[in-house]
């Protein structure tokens, strides 16, 4: 696969209009990255998918999983280099091992690039890195408000880290990550990795060398950023006309403030929000009386100011917990706590918007899978991909879901203490198996685990996007190194019953599952078709309904393609037959295939 001519850095005082993700690659790419590494998580994947389209001496790379990017952007710091790793909050969990422990050593040039989901669009959970990588691991956590001082805010990041010698967080959020502002370019740098060498009383990670560095960064690190707090640009205070009155607030809610109140009243906007400037929050909380604090999600900034006693009106008393602020959300807590703002009108006469649920892509390959699973009334343990849509209407066949590479464990944990009369079933997709769910089947085949585990091979990161992953042949850079055989890694593992089927072969699959759950040991099926839209839209043949031969008994519905809808023609009983949009569908075959009077057939051209 080779590579698109890449954009070249414009020259400083160029004026963009960019997304917070585009300007984060940007700044990156302009100040000296040496090593773009992640994995493609929501809202954060469009960073290192821009940051391989600019020109520059930097890698970039897609890894298996956070936790190995991590480790090896760990590295790369240790070899003098400036490197980003990016990733979404939850991947923070996954990364969280390695982060707490080299965040006690003392490396530059390491930045963590976040992409918090406020409002849960993308996502199983909403929380919030600020607390985790802040106020838990001790690390500078930098929120910019808009993609200039994404753009700035990084390249701050990277001279902090280098200078104090400590990892960097970049907390960007949905807004964030996906709104687009205008932003100026700077006059771009390099840097030259310095080259690496050992330190075994900084990199080894030993109780007896730990005490040491927990007692540097106690005494020197922490002190050295809290001066660098107080006194950096990125903390300020935007002044204003009612004086007693005051908001204290960080990014993109800083936005949604200024939208409210304008001029009218006085801002503190924080950039660095760990560790705070308290000595800067106290003097303006005594220049500003009524003070409240608005930011979103968990009351961060507002309990490390309770606990420090400063007054306050009050923060998650007038700002919900929950979901992404907005202007309307926030004029209404400001005038809860008696500001002057003027409220924002509730919408008149408003026309509820037709549901719309989510649902797998006409032609998406594991519609089969599901199908089947549904009939044969099974167990079915679900993981993080396009296929936890499996679980709704109508398919409804994913009863459990909890996070990446679960689906496996899960399922064995029942097998474990249960053995209920329905099969027990893992549904897991390719990036994701390889992301994290090698290990939960080689403990399920360790352990004796009777379960079938279906492995959906799209090949494609589909979800997020489109990126690639081990199993395919080419790199993020356009490398071929050859891609990971799935059913030989199976095998690997030991397990002996593996097989291969096609995806859009309702006949195959259901053969497949029933001589799996009758197999006593643990099973594994890989149903096998491409992702219908990556990297470009497949088209087969198109496919219609013959009207004088449905019987209109909806059978074709139940397959849950966006495709098939109902028709305004009736049959005799009044019930209305099935239509089939010839825009949408790609002729995979399923709605034909469950057919009961085969009255689903191709379009002749």
């Amino acid at each position: 696969m080779a590579r698109k001519t890449r954009m070249q850095i414009p020259p400083p005082n160029t004026r963009l209009l960019l997304t917070g993700n585009q300007a984060c690659a940007l700044s990156a790419a302009s100040f000296g990255c040496n090593l773009g590494v992640g994995y493609p998580g929501t809202p954060s994947s469009e960073i290192l998918a821009a940051l391989v389209q600019i020109e520059g001496a930097h890698k970039t790379q897609w890894e298996t999983n956070e936790k190995v990017a991590t480790e090896k952007a760990i590295g790369a710091s240790m070899a003098g280099a400036r490197t980003i790793v990016t990733m979404k909050h939850v991947g923070v969990n996954v990364a969280a091992d390695p982060i707490l422990s080299f965040a006690s050593t003392f490396n530059g040039g390491f930045v963590l690039v976040v992409g918090d989901d406020p409002g849960s669009h993308s996502s199983q959970n909403e929380q919030d890195t600020r607390m985790f990588m802040g106020l838990f691991a001790n690390l500078p956590v930098f929120s910019p408000a808009d993609s200039q001082e994404v753009y700035d805010f990084l390249k701050l990041a990277f001279e902090v880290s280098e200078e104090l010698k400590t990892p960097a967080v970049l907390r960007m959020t949905t807004n964030i990550c996906h709104g687009e502002s205008i932003m100026i370019t700077a006059e771009p740098c390099e840097h030259v990795p310095l080259g690496y060498k050992n330190d075994f009383a900084n990199n080894v990670v030993l109780p007896a060398n730990f005490k040491k560095l927990r007692h540097r960064i106690l005494t020197k690190r922490l002190p050295a950023l809290t001066e660098f707090s107080e006194k950096t640009p990125i903390n300020r205070e935007d002044p204003g006309e009612v004086g007693d009155y005051g908001i204290i607030t960080d990014g993109v809610t800083f936005t949604h403030v200024k939208e409210v109140v304008g001029d009218r009243i006085p801002v503190l906007k924080l950039g660095l929000v760990f560790p705070l400037p308290m000595k800067r929050i106290a003097q303006f909380i005594e220049n500003h009386p009524k003070t409240v604090i608005c930011e979103e999600l968990e009351p961060y900034h507002e309990l490390q100011v309770m606990a420090q006693g400063l007054p306050i009106l009050g923060g998650k008393s007038f700002f919900p917990r929950e979901g992404e602020l907005n202007a309307g959300i926030v004029a209404r807590g400001l005038s809860q706590a008696g500001f002057p703002v003027e409220l924002y009108p509730e919408p008149e006469g408003e026309i509820p918007g037709v549901p719309r649920p989510p649902a797998l892509c006409p032609g998406c390959p594991h519609r089969a899978t599901f199908y089947v699973l549904n009939k044969m009334k099974a167990n079915v343990f679900g993981d993080i991909g396009c296929y936890t849509l499996g679980g709704l209407e109508p398919l409804n066949a994913l009863h459990a879901c909890i996070c990446m590479g679960a689906s496996i464990g899960m399922a064995a944990g029942v097998d474990a203490v249960d053995h209920p009369e329905k099969p027990v079933v893992a549904v897991i997709g390719d990036s994701t198996f390889l992301h994290s769910g090698i290990t939960g089947l080689l403990g399920a085949r360790w352990n004796g685990a009777g379960i079938t585990v279906i492995i959906l091979d799209n090949s494609i990161t589909a979800m997020t996007g489109g990126q690639q992953h081990p199993g395919l042949a080419h790199t993020l850079e356009g490398v071929d190194t050859g891609g990971v055989d799935l059913e030989a890694l199976v095998r690997a593992l030991g397990i002996e019953h593996v097989q291969s089927v096609d995806a859009y072969s309702i006949s195959e699959i259901k053969e497949a599952i029933t001589r799996a759950v009758e197999h006593p040991e643990i099973s594994v099926i890989i149903p096998r078709q491409p992702c219908v839209l990556m990297p470009i839209k497949r088209h087969y043949k198109v496919f219609t309904v013959d009207l004088g031969k449905c019987i209109g008994c909806h059978t074709c519905l139940k397959v849950g393609c966006p495709s098939i809808s109902l028709a305004d023609e009736t049959t005799d009983k009044g019930r209305r037959k099935s239509h089939i949009d010839p825009h949408t569908c790609i002729g995979c075959t399923v709605c034909a295939q469950v057919c009961p009077v085969n009255a689903i057939v191709e379009v002749e051209e």
